[in-house]
């Protein structure tokens, strides 16, 4: 019976360095040997050294796909799972990097993130705006690990709604007809005490994509004085923010509180010896350029023709157009002063001789009925 020779295997780091019988474990390039000790056949023997590498562990590392609501800031994506380690006290220890990127096929064909495609700080950075983007992990070799990239996983970043609660102010202020569009605007934030939200400019199409700012506004029943529906300003969002969000304020009627704004009273009565007292129609300063119109009852303290400055108003009611956009303060005491109306003197015929005619006269006069602005011939 032959029996095989007894072969002793010794291992190193170099061809010539010191070989030792310990079993390489950790990733590398060794050299091994191999000895006999001879016996009675055959002389002791030992082999060249021969080379042989332990390749590093390959693991895998996952991402998971992400979605939120826009937040001004980078969103990244930082739970990598690394996995295929040997063991809980052998594990990869290579750095963890993330790159993002706006369309992936693979490792050759992709489009990494910038400022302009997603508000990336830096090429292939986290994105910030809005859209649909694809991160990719990777981990270094270090070790007994080689290197490792995950598949990419989607990034998605949706629109903010406008109508978030604390986003858009209650518009603050009174305001008062005067005749043109009121466009108060109300204060937008990203988030209740948050930054303030860019509106768009005026000379930009508001399409929802011409818009260089977070918003537009749009107005309804912002005129004339509010009673229903309210005056309303809707924000619409645009970019990176959407929906909408209205806000009422109301337009209070223009006060018609002083003599000065009364521009003339039309009305008049023929003198027939009584008190005057009837319709006239007042007409006011109002705002911006209109006349304001009312009618109204006019009372004067004197029965004899004339112009009267004073004249006592009652019952005014406003009328015309746009006449619902005004009050009159003092509708409600029934008093104004400070206009004028004519009671207008009627031609007198007095028959009689040259002897009693101008005794009739003078009687009339001194009644107060006329004046004579001739004498009686």
């Amino acid at each position: 019976k032959v029996t095989a020779p007894t072969v002793t295997y010794t291992y190193a780091l170099t061809t010539d360095g010191t070989y030792g019988s310990a079993l390489p474990q950790n990733a590398g390039t060794y050299y091994v040997k191999g000895s006999f000790a001879g016996d009675a056949t055959y002389g002791a023997s030992v082999s060249a050294p021969i080379p042989f590498t332990i390749a590093p562990k390959t693991p895998t590392v996952t991402l998971f796909a992400k979605e939120v609501t826009y937040t001004r800031s980078a969103v990244t994506v930082n739970d990598a799972v690394i996995g295929g380690s040997v063991s809980d006290q052998d594990k990869p220890t290579g750095e963890v990097t993330t790159t993002y990127y706006t369309a992936y096929t693979d490792a050759a064909t992709n489009t990494k993130t910038t400022a302009v495609n997603s508000g990336a700080a830096s090429v292939g950075g986290a994105p910030v705006n809005v859209g649909t983007y694809f991160a990719v992990a990777a981990i270094a070799a270090a070790g007994n690990y080689g290197v490792a990239t995950s598949e990419p996983a989607t990034v998605t970043i949706n629109r903010k709604s406008v109508s978030t609660s604390g986003m858009v102010s209650e518009i603050a202020g009174n305001f008062t007809y005067n005749g043109q569009e009121q466009t108060p605007a109300p204060t937008v934030r990203h988030k209740t005490g948050g930054a303030a939200l860019t509106p768009c400019s005026v000379d930009h199409v508001h399409n929802g994509t011409d818009c260089n700012g977070d918003y537009y506004l749009t107005y309804d029943n912002n005129t004339n004085v509010s009673f229903y529906p309210s005056a309303s300003v809707t924000v619409h969002g645009v970019g990176n923010y959407t929906g909408t969000c209205k806000k009422e304020f109301d337009i209070n009627m223009y006060s018609i509180d002083t003599n000065s704004a009364i521009a003339s009273v039309t009305g008049g009565w023929l003198y027939d010896g009584i008190t005057k007292s009837g319709p006239v129609t007042v007409t006011f300063n109002g705002a911006n350029v209109e006349k304001p119109t009312a009618t109204a009852i006019g009372t004067v303290s004197s029965a004899a023709g004339g112009t009267y400055t004073t004249v006592n108003l009652s019952g005014v009611a406003m009328t015309g157009l746009n006449d619902q956009n005004y009050y009159y303060s003092e509708l409600y005491t029934g008093v104004n002063t400070g206009v004028s109306v004519v009671i207008t003197g009627v031609g007198l015929t007095v028959s009689g001789t040259k002897a009693t005619a101008p005794a009739l006269v003078a009687h009339l006069q001194n009644q107060g009925r006329i004046a004579v602005s001739a004498p009686v011939v």
